[in-house]
C-alpha cells in the first residue's frame, strides 16, 4: 500500500534523528562520566563555577540591553528631530510662492520624512531586542542563583561526609538542567 512505501527523503530523515539521538545520549554518558572522575573539591568548584559563570552571563546581558536602550532612546530622539525639519520643511513649501523652493523644500521634507521613519521602525526593533535581552539576563540570574543553591548544597554534601557519591548527579543536573558549559580544565 502506498503508507509502507518510504521516500529516499523519509530514510535519511529518519536516520539524520536516529543519529542525532545517538550523538546526544553518547554526549550526555560521556558528561556524565566525566563528572564521576572529579574529587569533591573539583566537583563544589566547578558547581560553584557554573554558578558564578551564569550570574557573569546575566550582567552582561544586563548591560547590552542598557546599551541597546541607551542607543534605542538616542535614535528616537534624532528621529523626532527629523520629523520635525521634515514638517518644517513641507510647511515651507507650500507656504512658498517660489516653485523651485517649493519643489526643493518637498522632496527634502519627503527624504526627512522617509529617514524619520526608518530611524523609528530601527528604534523599536532594538527596543524589542533590548526587552527580549533583558528578560533573558532575569532568567539567567534566576539560573545563576538556582545553580548558586545547588552548588551550596553539594557543599554540604560533601562537608557532612554523608552520601558524597550523590554530588555527582547534583552537579551532571546542574549543567544539564540549568544548560551550563562546563569549562573545559585548564582553561580560565
Amino acid at each position: 500500500s502506498k503508507e509502507d512505501i518510504t521516500t529516499p527523503a523519509e530514510t535519511d530523515a529518519d536516520e539524520e534523528e536516529q543519529a542525532k539521538k545517538k550523538l546526544t545520549e553518547d554526549t550526555t554518558a560521556k558528561h556524565h562520566d566525566e563528572v564521576k572522575k572529579l574529587k569533591p573539591d573539583e566537583v563544589i568548584d566547578r558547581a560553584y563555577d557554573n554558578a558564578k559563570k551564569l550570574d557573569e552571563e546575566s550582567k552582561q546581558m544586563e548591560q547590552e540591553s542598557i546599551l541597546l536602550t541607551d542607543i534605542v532612546n538616542n535614535q528616537r530622539t534624532e528621529a523626532n528631530e527629523k520629523a520635525k525639519e521634515a514638517e518644517s520643511a513641507l510647511i515651507l513649501s507650500q507656504s512658498t510662492p517660489d516653485e523651485p523652493t517649493k519643489i526643493r523644500e518637498s522632496d527634502k521634507a519627503k527624504s526627512l520624512k522617509e529617514e524619520s521613519d526608518k530611524m523609528f521602525n530601527d528604534a523599536t526593533f532594538l527596543s524589542s531586542l533590548s526587552d527580549t535581552l533583558y528578560k533573558q539576563s532575569v532568567r539567567t540570574k534566576q539560573q545563576a542563583q538556582q545553580a548558586s543553591e545547588i552548588a551550596k548544597k553539594i557543599e554540604s554534601v560533601v562537608q557532612s561526609g554523608n552520601a558524597t557519591h550523590h554530588i555527582y548527579d547534583m552537579l551532571y543536573e546542574q549543567e544539564t538542567q540549568l544548560n551550563v558549559k562546563p569549562t573545559p580544565p585548564g582553561e580560565p
